[in-house]
Formats: structure tokens, C-alpha cells, sequence
């Protein structure tokens, strides 16, 4: 596959900018594909974020998109203060669209932003305040997930703000920056030249988090929650734990190659390690060294022991440990909605009522 830039004779681009020009201080980018209607939604949602935000752009590269993606960038265009967008003529995979729309940027730092993510309300501007206060090189930002009984939960189970300065056994950049809504980085940070190595594992927004973090370690993560995961289905049926840890072992020596300081984080030759990963996305959290130890086992078996029928405790302890091809079929059976499910079809009905008045016009 090749490697290095888009040619500018692929590339269909697009600015705009309403009033005097300075350098944005945040970018929000937005790689898409064949995903109109979430991406329709997703750029509704943050031209109320936005608005009256002259320091934040909204980028989005769509990636050879076949439906109506470009038709909808084009009726967005003018709704936004800095708003700016390139079509590809062709799809040249996920990795390669995360570096054109992180390269587009002008702002001081990106925010890499999935199409079909769901905001909470006021997330940019603490986002804003975040940056302005601590000044990170990379903030990981929490998030909700769904859980197999449709109950959200936060991914990092923090009591606290986390900023580090010098890298943690603790926690790894890499596996922290697994979900791309979940990575804001400084641009002038970032390494592009070792980008091409990894092109194809499907791991690119994790690269440029670990590319910035090599000239000057300061690495934030939030407790908040700022983004909601819409998951058509489970969460463990799209991305399975299993895959990822054989990826990452693949990946291990490029890495430890490209990012040295990752050494302190992986430890490639031990299986509790392994082990560690592996539990920790099965029950979504990726603060790996304490999740798998012995001390887990004597409490499973203490709550087993006195109070195993209780509902809470049994759903805490099955959920993890559920095969996957029951948790899908438990999932499938779900009657339980989703708030973000419940705004979806709340934003569906107010357009086709919209379209409907429209045409009678």
C-alpha cells in the first residue's frame, strides 16, 4: 500500500470562514464514510455547541463517501463560523482519512471526533476549559458505554483528574486512546513522518496520541464523561477483546521501536499482563494492572458465597465473563432504550415533520 500524502488532484476542499482570521485554538475533525445521516446529525449537534466559539473549527474529511455525504457538507457549509471539508475521490481506509483530516486542521490542538458519537451538552467549552487550564500535550477524554443490560457507564473508572508528566505502569497512552472521540491532542506535537509503518492496523488516532507524547510527556485524563457510544449492538460484538490483544502483540515491537517510552507500559513476556488486557476490555476499562488478580477471585467468591442471588452482584460478576455469542443473543433481546436512542429518533421525527412541511409549501 502506499504511503505519504493524498495527491491535491484527489482531493476536493473546501473553507469557510465567517469574519477576521486568527488561528483557531481547537479543531474539531471529523474522518467519515458512507455515514450521512449520522454525520447530518452529529455537525446539528455542534453548531449548537459553537455557536459563538470563534476559537473552535469543525474539519471533516470524507473518505470517498458513495451516498450523501458530500451533499450534506455542502448544505452545512455556510451554518458555521470556521467550518472546512475535503472529499476524496477514492477510499483510502480509516488510518489514512484520520491523518488528512488531523493534517487539515489549524487549530492549536485537534480533537478527533467519530461521526456517529453522541455529545453531551456543554462538552466543548469544558473541553475549552480543560486545555486552557492544564495545557496538555494529549487529553483522553471518558466516555459512556453501554453495557450488555443497557445501563451507561463510565470506560475509566477514575475517583479523579489524572495528569501525567513521566509515563505509568498505571496507564498505558496506547490502549487509553483506543476509542478516536476520546483523543484531543496538540498539533505541533504530533510526528506525522511515523505514521506510514501503521497504516492498516486500524490504530492511527493511537499513533498520533503516542507520536506527541515523545517530545515532551503531559498527559491528561478526565474523570468527566463528555461523549455517549451509540452502539447499534454490543459493544464486545464489534470489537473483541481477543482481536485487540492479538493485534497489540503483533504491533509490539513497532511500537516499542517508534514509542520507547511504552516499555514502561507494555510487558510483552507476561501472560497476567495478557490476561490483564484482555479482562479489562471485556468489562470496559482499560486501567489494566489492577483489574486480574488473585485478590478479584476471593471476592467473587465471597459474594458468591452470601449473596450470589442477588441481581446487582450477579450481573456485575456474568457480564465480564458472558461468551460472547450469549451476550449477543442477550443483547439482541434488550428492550431497554438508550437515552442517546431516544434523542436519535426525537432529531428523525422533527426532520421528517420538517420535510413534510416543506413540501406542502
Amino acid at each position: 500500500m502506499r504511503s505519504g500524502r493524498v495527491s491535491p488532484l484527489q482531493v476536493s476542499k473546501f473553507t469557510h470562514l465567517r469574519g477576521q482570521y486568527h488561528k483557531p485554538f481547537l479543531s474539531i475533525c471529523i474522518p467519515t464514510w458512507n455515514r450521512c445521516d449520522a454525520l447530518g446529525r452529529q455537525l446539528r449537534f455542534l453548531l449548537k455547541e459553537v455557536s459563538g466559539l470563534d476559537s473552535v473549527e469543525v474539519c471533516v474529511s470524507d473518505n470517498g463517501s458513495t451516498d450523501r455525504t458530500r451533499e450534506i457538507l455542502i448544505s452545512w457549509k455556510d451554518r458555521f463560523e470556521r467550518f472546512q471539508f475535503q472529499s476524496l475521490s477514492s477510499n483510502l481506509g480509516y488510518d489514512r482519512n484520520v491523518v488528512e483530516v488531523a493534517r487539515m486542521a489549524s487549530g492549536e490542538y485537534i480533537w478527533l471526533l467519530s461521526d456517529d458519537d453522541i455529545l453531551i451538552s456543554g462538552s466543548v467549552k469544558k473541553i475549552l476549559g480543560y486545555l486552557e487550564s492544564w495545557k496538555p500535550c494529549v487529553l483522553i477524554l471518558n466516555f459512556l458505554r453501554p453495557n450488555i443490560y443497557g445501563y451507561l457507564k463510565p470506560f475509566f473508572k477514575l475517583e479523579e483528574d489524572i495528569l501525567l508528566n513521566e509515563p505509568s505502569p498505571d496507564f498505558c497512552p496506547f490502549s487509553l486512546a483506543g476509542k478516536i472521540s476520546s483523543c484531543v491532542i496538540k498539533k505541533d506535537k504530533i510526528d506525522f513522518s511515523l505514521y506510514p509503518k501503521f497504516i492498516g492496523t486500524g490504530y492511527m488516532q493511537n499513533v498520533l496520541v503516542c507520536s506527541a507524547l515523545l517530545s515532551e510527556y503531559c498527559l491528561l485524563i478526565s474523570k468527566e464523561c463528555f461523549i455517549e457510544e451509540d452502539v447499534e449492538g454490543l459493544y464486545v460484538a464489534r470489537y473483541s477483546p481477543k482481536d485487540i490483544v492479538i493485534t497489540t502483540a503483533k504491533l509490539y515491537d513497532d511500537l516499542i521501536e517508534s514509542f520507547p517510552y511504552l516499555g514502561i507500559t507494555f510487558k510483552k513476556d507476561s501472560l497476567l499482563g495478557w490476561l490483564k488486557l484482555y479482562y479489562a476490555g471485556k468489562i470496559g476499562t482499560w486501567k489494566v494492572p489492577d483489574r486480574f488478580g488473585i485478590w478479584d477471585l476471593v471476592e467473587v467468591m465471597r459474594i458468591f458465597k452470601f449473596r450470589a442471588l442477588m441481581p446487582s452482584n450477579f450481573k456485575s460478576i456474568v457480564s465480564p465473563l458472558l461468551p460472547r455469542r450469549v451476550a449477543i443473543i442477550i443483547d439482541r433481546f434488550r428492550s431497554r432504550t438508550l437515552p442517546s436512542q431516544m434523542r436519535i429518533a426525537k432529531e428523525r421525527h422533527i426532520e421528517t415533520i420538517s420535510r413534510i412541511a416543506y413540501k406542502k409549501r
